[in-house]
């Protein structure tokens, strides 16, 4: 399991980036760390780079199946950025 020691750096999210699983070897869609749902490993991967393959990572294949990833904390790219700036700025009628 993913630790922090400043809950300041983190925030709730109901993104559903969070809820897909991304099979062994799939090109990171989004910054951030990711679990194997099979055997609770964490690696950090970057958007654009491959996630760990079949090969790079191995639980118990036979038994388990292909490694697989899902996304548990998230980066916040410079567009989201932008976006919630923007929103914020409406609300607050700047």
């Amino acid at each position: 399991m993913a630790s922090y020691t400043d809950d300041e750096f983190l925030t709730p999210s109901s993104s559903p980036r969070f809820d897909k699983i991304y099979r062994a070897g799939a090109i990171t869609r989004y910054s951030g760390i990711y679990r194997c749902p099979v055997c609770s490993t964490e690696v950090a991967s970057i958007k654009g780079h491959p996630l760990p393959g079949k090969d790079d990572h191995r639980h118990n294949n036979a038994i388990f199946g292909a490694p697989r990833w899902q996304l548990i904390v998230g980066t916040v790219e410079a567009e989201e950025k932008t976006t919630l700036l923007s929103v914020l700025r409406r609300r607050l009628g700047l």
